[in-house]
């Protein structure tokens, strides 16, 4: 796909064409595509003739970011990292969980609200904690999306005291009722509601409740400690140099949560 790295070599295109007649609209329109699919294959085929857009050119020769340098914590244990994300996930009352639409895709978000504790928003407790339950109604298209790209990501975030966590992961549908009844509750019904059909009544076997399962392939999340300055970073009016820690920054990998599953026996 061709990048639009010289726009005064399009603009000065473009205005070729629009200073044509009508009549010659036609002949010009074509003749302006041809000009610019050449011009841009010619870049990307000779990139140092584009003009250079950003100060560093390799990520690997950048300087480390700021905020990573001073908040990531990198000795921090693989047991702490699940278990405070567990707890962080279990503080929030709802979460924003975000799929793919379409060819090529358009991602699309939803708000999940924590009816109860551990149920209907999310159980970060299944499979040793690297797994997020959700309710859904199978006829949403939400379900629909999931069909077509498994992949999802749900947000997590505490305003008042800047606390996040983003986590990615791959995510299935089951309709299998011991699944349904093992999560089901009564808080479901007014979601669903009764269609008077003696079936569709928001009840354990009501066919359109499901419940997509999670499994989470990486994540990244921010807690705050004693003595952080967390959401007041922005007021903080000291030197830059002597900034006090913003939060605790974590990060899962795909590696580690899978030498997680492997200790706990989980898939």
């Amino acid at each position: 796909m061709f990048s639009f790295r010289s726009p005064s070599f399009a603009t000065r295109t473009l205005s070729r064409v629009c200073q044509q007649p009508i009549s010659a609209y036609r002949v010009a329109a074509p003749a302006a595509r041809s000009l610019l699919t050449r011009h841009f294959a010619s870049l990307e085929q000779n990139p140092s003739s584009s003009p250079k857009r950003f100060a560093h050119t390799s990520a690997s020769k950048a300087p480390e970011d700021s905020y990573i340098k001073n908040n990531l914590e990198r000795h921090a244990s693989l047991k702490d990292k699940i278990v405070d994300l567990g707890k962080f996930i279990d503080s929030c009352e709802l979460c924003m969980v975000t799929t793919a639409k379409g060819n090529p895709p358009a991602l699309v978000s939803r708000w999940f609200l924590k009816l109860i504790h551990n149920t209907c928003f999310c159980n970060f407790q299944e499979q040793a904690g690297v797994s997020l339950i959700f309710h859904t109604n199978t006829q949403s298209t939400k379900t629909e999306h999931l069909k077509d790209d498994p992949r999802v990501n749900i947000s997590f975030l505490k305003g008042e005291r800047g606390e996040w966590a983003s986590i990615s992961g791959d995510a299935s549908v089951v309709t299998d009722r011991e699944t349904i009844h093992k999560y089901y509750s009564s808080t479901l019904k007014p979601w669903f509601g009764d269609l008077d059909d003696g079936v569709h009544d928001g009840g354990p076997d009501d066919p359109r409740i499901g419940v997509i399962r999670v499994k989470t392939t990486q994540a990244a999340y921010a807690i705050v400690g004693d003595g952080m300055l967390g959401k007041d970073a922005s007021q903080f009016t000291g030197s830059a140099k002597d900034v006090p820690r913003i939060n605790k920054l974590r990060l899962l990998t795909k590696e580690e949560l899978q030498e997680w599953r492997d200790a706990n026996g989980t898939a």
